[in-house]
């Protein structure tokens, strides 16, 4: 038998004198931080993790006798390693994007090139009379 189908699942507070409900030994909850480790992977999908799966995930942490801190530096670990797995997205520039910038620029240079020459026009024409 494991050392996880040990852990009582009882909802039950600890008494008021602190006493150890699971014999631990640092490898038995090093298996249970790695087993709810395996459980968070299955909940997180691309880096994601609903606030409504971490609440279970936390409450399921707390049945196997994980403090609240440590469970919550797991399923950071957990998302931080489904991340860096996911391909980053990369922003593709073509020429047809560079060609385009540069045609509404142009335009953009043209139509004030002839704004400022019928201005200039105006002014001069007003000057005049």
């Amino acid at each position: 038998m494991s050392s996880v189908m040990q852990i009582p699942l009882s909802r039950q507070r600890p008494s008021a004198k602190p006493q150890s409900l699971l014999p631990t030994t640092d490898a038995t909850m090093a298996v249970i931080e790695r087993v709810f480790a395996e459980t968070v992977e299955g909940h997180v999908h691309e880096g994601i993790l609903c606030y409504s799966d971490r609440l279970k995930l936390l409450r399921t942490a707390q049945r196997l006798h994980i403090e609240r801190f440590r469970a919550n530096l797991i399923i950071a670990l957990v998302q931080r390693q489904s991340q860096t797995t996911r391909p980053k997205m990369r922003i593709v520039t073509d020429s047809s994007t560079k060609s385009r910038r540069w045609r509404v620029t142009s335009a953009l240079g043209g139509v004030l090139l002839i704004e400022a020459v019928a201005v200039g026009t105006i002014y001069w024409a007003l000057r005049l009379f």
